[in-house]
Formats: structure tokens, C-alpha cells, sequence
């Protein structure tokens, strides 16, 4: 975030179903947020993949350009001018109406205006966006607080693929393991069970459970440093 430039950069990379799951849940809370504050207007810009000299393309603009069925924009970079396939540039940015395509492309989105207040995540999981902002207004070690946010992250679309009742126990699994984790001294008997809850639920759910199984290891080694420390 450049406070100077009043502008967010926002750049998503791994696995296509969790880039957008993640994209969409960003783009709809900086909505939220934006709109409640008065006179804003704030912009949203795509970059040009491949074209350092073009300038970023609105979003809406290309949106309203795909709906009239234009395929092709042509683009000036610098000295030359490039033809963009519209397409191609929004097969990264969410849509409800857009069918899901493949690929490893990064989205990057540059959103215009002020910002303030918390980033919320999990995609209408109120739980999961409280543990989120808890964590993200919590005076913990840097490390231990990025990966607790991926964690919160990773729960959140594992909670979308599991039977509901198990959704909910995972949700609850990490609010109590951050309520525990953010603690001065958190108490490992606590926070153990929480993070085997998390690590069962995820289990049997390949490339979508991998994730939180990782980061949910990763988190218990941080905790344990810290009670050696």
C-alpha cells in the first residue's frame, strides 16, 4: 500500500480456485469499505501484462467492453501499440457470470483512493473475519502474524468445500486458536487441540486442506519458539 500515491496493489499468486476465492473476498470488503466513506470514488485499474510503458486499464471499462463482445484493445506502450485480449486480462479478476479458466498468471489490481480500517476476509463467514482483524490488531511477532492471516485465509475456502456442521466446527477451531495464539503467553494445551482440529478437518481434502495443514504446522512451531523464548 503506497499512502503517498493513495493507492493499493494487490497481487495474488498459487492455486487458481484459492487466487480468485481470495481476489473476490478482497475486492469485495476494500467495496464495503470504500463506500463508506463519503466522496471517495476510489478506481480500479488492471495493468497490462507484458507492457511497461501502458498505462493500467479500468476495470469497469473493460468489463463493459467484454459485454459488447469486443475481443481485442488495442493498447499504446510507449513507441508501439500492443493488442490486448480482454478476455485473457480479466481471466484473473472475479466475476459471479465469468466461467473459471486455467492458468498461472498473477492478478494485480491497483485500486485509487484513501484507505482505512481493517481488511476483512472469508467471504461472509462473520467468525472468520473476526479472527482475521483480531489478528491484524494484534501485538504479535510479524512472522507468526502473517501466517496466522494465511491460515485464516486457507479456513476460509476449506470451510466452503466441508458438510456444514464441520465447516462450523473449523471455524470455531480457529477462533479459538487465534484468541489463544494472540495471547502474551498462550497456553499450549489450548491451542494444540485447536490446530489438530483444523489439521483432521483438512485431511481428506487434497489440494484444498494442504494448505491449512501447512500453515497450521507452521503455526505451532512459531508458538512453541515462543513459549522457549
Amino acid at each position: 500500500m503506497s499512502i503517498e500515491d493513495k493507492k493499493i496493489t494487490i497481487a495474488i499468486d498459487g492455486l487458481e480456485h484459492t487466487r480468485r476465492d481470495a481476489l473476490l473476498a478482497i475486492c469485495t470488503h476494500l467495496d464495503e469499505i470504500h463506500e463508506s466513506i463519503k466522496g471517495l470514488n476510489p478506481e480500479k485499474l488492471i495493468p497490462v501484462p507484458g507492457a511497461v510503458n501502458a498505462r493500467p486499464l479500468p476495470y469497469n471499462y473493460l468489463l463493459m467492453l467484454e459485454a459488447k463482445g469486443v475481443e481485442i484493445l488495442p493498447v499504446p506502450d510507449g513507441n508501439r501499440l500492443i493488442d490486448v485480449n480482454i478476455r485473457k486480462v480479466l481471466s484473473g479478476v472475479p466475476n459471479e457470470i465469468r466461467p473459471k479458466e486455467t492458468g498461472g498468471n498473477v492478478t494485480h489490481i491497483h485500486i485509487g483512493g484513501n484507505f482505512d480500517g481493517n481488511l476483512n476476509v472469508g467471504d461472509g463467514n462473520q467468525a472468520i473475519k473476526d479472527s482475521y482483524n483480531k489478528i491484524t490488531s494484534a501485538k504479535i511477532d510479524t512472522e507468526l502474524k502473517e501466517t496466522l492471516k494465511q491460515l485464516a485465509d486457507a479456513v476460509a475456502v476449506m470451510a466452503k468445500s466441508l458438510p456444514e456442521d464441520q465447516s462450523a466446527e473449523a471455524t470455531e477451531d480457529l477462533s479459538k486458536l487465534v484468541d489463544e495464539a494472540t495471547k502474551p503467553k498462550p497456553n499450549k494445551k489450548w491451542y494444540s487441540v485447536s490446530i489438530e482440529g483444523l489439521v483432521k478437518a483438512a485431511e481428506n481434502l487434497d489440494k484444498v486442506g494442504e494448505p491449512v495443514i501447512k500453515l497450521a504446522g507452521k503455526v505451532l512451531s512459531l508458538l512453541a519458539g515462543r513459549l522457549v523464548k
